[in-house]
């Protein structure tokens, strides 16, 4: 994630580092035996939309179980793949809830928010068809562009929903 990101999410409060949990920190929580989230809610997300709230909720649950799958073991295949489809399959279903509020609400930027779930839903695509190349790698990348990007989304993103 963007150092500057990070920065500005700190001093507002809105995120802290101990709520990121780089891949890295895996192997160390894996060796230790310790399962821990890579990414947890923190009311500071918070669109103020039950239902879209909610939604990112489970995303996150989500992100966290296919961390959790990778961390258990990189070499899955099928579990990992059925663990991207049902990302990808609840973040259309997320995706659309957002757009149709955006788009009765009349929302200024509501086609650049589209483009950006498109190009999310094209980069996890891409990643999970490359994931049998160098398996740990690629599930790192994934792992790191997913906590990335649900990040940036929710709190810059989404946040503007709000306002």
């Amino acid at each position: 994630m963007k150092k500057e990101f990070f920065e500005l999410a700190t001093r507002q409060g809105i995120v802290q580092w101990s709520s990121y949990r780089p891949a890295s920190h895996a192997a160390e929580c894996v060796a230790k035996g310790v399962t821990m989230p890579i990414v947890q809610w923190k009311d500071a997300y918070s669109v103020k939309n039950l239902a879209i709230d909610s939604q990112h909720k489970k995303l996150l649950k989500i992100l966290n179980r296919l961390y959790d799958d990778f961390m258990d073991d990189v070499n899955n295949d099928s579990g990992h793949e059925a663990a991207i489809d049902k990302l990808l399959a609840y973040s259309e279903y997320h995706f659309q809830t957002e757009e149709q509020l955006m788009d009765k609400a009349r929302h200024a930027n509501t086609y650049n928010h589209i483009q950006e779930h498109r190009l999310f839903t094209e980069k996890i695509q891409q990643l999970k068809e490359t994931l049998g190349t160098d398996r740990k790698e690629r599930s790192r990348e994934l792992i790191e562009f997913l906590v990335n990007w649900v990040l940036q989304h929710l709190i810059v993103e989404d946040g503007k929903i709000a306002h």
